[in-house]
């Protein structure tokens, strides 16, 4: 008896022990991979960062003022920490994370397979050693939700009303992660819907229906209330004054039917027979709820010109939707090749899945793996991280719904080789495996219980960044206090000298990606004049600076031209080729008689005749998908188009020219070649002529086999 007590003892105190273990690796990983705010970088991608933190402080209108990929909470989960924000950053990042882990922890404890668990680790583990951002781990929290089938059967109607409100806060710090969250759980809804109407069971077929609406009601209703943060307590009274008026009339219905019911004994009356269509009395007033509340809240985005929702969401599905073309990147073909292999093992669990009846959560995830693929591999640079991160969490998403063990044993060879071709597609160690180190783990643990240390860390970092760009005295004394913007991106110029900064809504010159983008562009700069501008002749993937918003570039040259007191280059510690713009007096281009329209077929040459080398020829060029192209662009991205020149003087020069944008005129007939000629050129001393243009393709099937055109011309003014 005392050798059996013993032994249970010794159990309990070794599973007393592994507990233990289990719980200080649990906090230690939890504090070293602890995300911390991000102080403002010079650089393209510094810059932006910093541009949305700086947006939002400035109380810009996101969808009208500023215009990206990411909106006016954008900030919270990647902005730089600026003036006042470094709180409400840090707040809401670890509490995002304290939530990944707690929501991680429960999805554990409902797990019985240990083998299930250990998947599931490994996937979390390896998103934070690769180094996830805090939007994807939003995103990881409502795919493991979305898994918990038991949990969200419980009362879905409220858990999707949570959830509709959580996924429109999410559109509004980044529209990619709004559709993330908001297809993938319409269409688990869907699916549960559709499956409730097949089996015929209303009280599923009510909660399911009656969960959609909260659903997309709440997206939209929380998208209008943080639209503009800083008024969001009005919206948040026109949101309950519309809760209201829609529950009144309601109550109202509800208190009619019951009247109704009781007069009408012998139900012969015409109002009596509708009314007991609805057999539950509840139905029909909640039906009217949502109709009024819904005609309520369209009438409240309808008639709010400034800021408006619709705006947002068209302008942000527009630089999204530009995004596959303009930077299209083909990278490593191992990685495509690694990632295409794994979009097969996944079909393959899905078909496994359906087959165990989990058709709702296999489309919500095959969405997100669909989307991440073309996130991640449009520009196939450090974006296929999107990728890396997020397969191996699908794929034990999957596999722990699969039952049956013939099924399991091939699934767990498939998650083996996925999260090993998930490391080899993106194989960076050393950013989390100094995380891991105890040093590390030491200071991230000083922040935790001093977050002012932080804070001054974060600010003697920005203010050695900055110092890299700081201007010369007499630059920042001529454009104190003047309205400037900075073209094409180097946005870190602005908090470095206290500019007085500006921005176009497209603020980086390489996102215009469409007409459409550009035109904005145009009409803020033209309507709104900048007393200067900073320019830079610079471009990204090999295009030419002039072919980045080609309108709006046009309307500056026009307008614009080098400070008679600053004429050269000006020059920091890190930047040498800017150039201080002024606006000019009056428009220096005046349009000529020429015009021309016709067609140029790919890798046929076209001649550009000008009648003087003082006449700048500018040409709208329309390229068409053909019907593959279209679906390869949709589900892929497009092919480069490249321009290549050949100049009057033999040399000649090649150039990525954006197909969705190039209608709105691009200068063909003067295309600078370095810094030296772009200076001259914009003092409007034009450099060498362009002879000859042609364009050509890797795959020009993807596109109609000629390319229209339209030129116009400008003769230069002197003054």
């Amino acid at each position: 008896m005392l050798n059996i007590e013993n032994f249970y003892k010794s159990i309990r105190i070794r599973f007393f022990l592994v507990g233990l273990i289990l719980l200080i690796l649990l906090i230690y990983f939890f504090i070293a991979f602890l995300p911390l705010p991000l102080p403002i970088i010079v650089g393209v991608d510094g810059s932006w960062i910093y541009a949305i933190s700086q947006a939002s402080q400035k109380q810009l209108i996101f969808g009208k003022d500023i215009i990206f990929t990411y909106g006016p909470l954008g900030y919270l989960i990647i902005g730089a920490t600026v003036d006042q924000n470094f709180f409400q950053i840090i707040l809401f990042r670890w509490l995002i994370y304290l939530c990944l882990f707690l929501v991680f922890i429960l999805r554990i404890a409902t797990i019985k397979n240990h083998i299930h668990q250990l998947f599931i680790c490994l996937s979390i583990l390896f998103a934070l050693f690769i180094g996830t951002s805090t939007d994807y781990q939003i995103l990881f929290i409502f795919l493991m939700i979305l898994s918990m089938d038991n949990f969200l059967k419980k009362c879905p109607a409220l858990l999707f009303l949570l959830l509709g409100a959580a996924s429109g806060f999410c559109a509004l710090t980044k529209f990619t992660l709004g559709i993330y969250t908001f297809a993938s759980i319409n269409l688990f809804l869907l699916v549960n819907f559709g499956q409730s109407l097949r089996k015929n069971s209303k009280t599923e077929l009510v909660n399911y229906l009656f969960a959609i609406i909260h659903f997309c009601l709440a997206f939209i209703s929380t998208s209008l209330i943080f639209l503009y943060p800083s008024r969001f307590l009005f919206y948040l009274n026109k949101i309950i004054i519309n809760f209201f008026i829609a529950g009144v009339i309601g109550v109202s219905v509800e208190l009619f039917q019951k009247r109704i019911k009781k007069q009408s004994e012998a139900k012969t009356i015409i109002v009596a027979r509708f009314f007991n269509v609805f057999r539950n009395n509840l139905l029909l007033p909640w039906l009217v709820f949502y109709i009024i509340y819904s005609l309520l809240l369209v009438y409240t985005i309808s008639s709010n010109q400034s800021p408006s929702l619709i705006d947002y969401l068209r302008n942000s599905l527009e630089i999204s939707s530009g995004y596959s073309s303009a930077m299209s990147l083909v990278g490593k073909k191992y990685q495509l090749e690694l990632a295409i292999s794994e979009f097969f093992f996944i079909l393959w669990l899905i078909f496994f899945l359906i087959k165990e009846g989990y058709l709702n959560l296999s489309l919500s995830l095959f969405f997100v793996f669909l989307l991440s693929f073309k996130h991640g591999f449009t520009r196939q640079d450090n974006h296929v991280e999107i990728f890396a991160t997020i397969v191996p969490l699908i794929t034990s998403l999957l596999i722990i719904k699969i039952s049956r063990y013939r099924y399991q044993k091939i699934a767990y060879c498939f998650f083996v080789y996925i999260l090993a071709a998930s490391f080899f597609i993106f194989p960076v160690v050393k950013n989390g495996t100094e995380k891991l180190m105890p040093y590390q783990v030491i200071d991230n643990l000083a922040f935790l219980s001093d977050i002012k240390q932080l804070k001054l860390k974060l600010e003697k970092e920005t203010i050695n960044e900055l110092a890299q760009v700081q201007l010369p005295n007499n630059v920042k004394k001529m454009v104190n206090g003047k309205p400037i913007d900075i073209i094409p991106w180097e946005i870190s110029l602005a908090p470095a000298n206290q500019l007085n900064w500006k921005p176009r809504p497209i603020f980086q010159s390489y996102s215009a990606y469409t007409t459409a983008l550009d035109n904005i562009n145009f009409d803020s700069l033209s309507k709104d004049n900048r007393d200067y501008l900073f320019y830079q002749f610079l471009a990204i993937d090999g295009r030419h600076p002039f072919f980045d918003e080609p309108k709006t570039f046009y309307y500056i040259f026009c307008n614009y031209e080098p400070s008679a007191e600053i004429p050269g280059f000006v020059k920091t510690t890190k930047l040498s080729n800017i150039v201080l713009l002024e606006k000019r007096n009056e428009r220096r281009c005046s349009p000529t008689s020429f015009s021309e329209i016709s067609s140029i077929g790919w890798d046929s040459p076209h001649s550009v005749e000008a009648s003087n080398n003082e006449t700048i020829i500018r040409a709208n060029f329309k390229f068409q998908y053909s019907l593959v192209g279209k679906i390869y662009k949709t589900l892929f991205r497009a092919p480069r188009v490249m321009m290549k020149i050949d100049y009057v003087d033999a040399s000649e020069k090649t150039y990525r020219i954006i197909p969705e944008n190039s209608e709105n005129g691009v200068i063909v007939s003067h295309l600078p070649k370095d810094d030296n000629e772009a200076l001259s050129f914009l003092r409007g001393k034009l450099p060498t002529r362009v002879k000859s243009f042609s364009f050509h393709t890797n795959n020009s099937l993807l596109y109609t086999p000629h390319i229209e055109m339209s030129f116009s011309s400008d003769r230069l003014l002197k003054k």
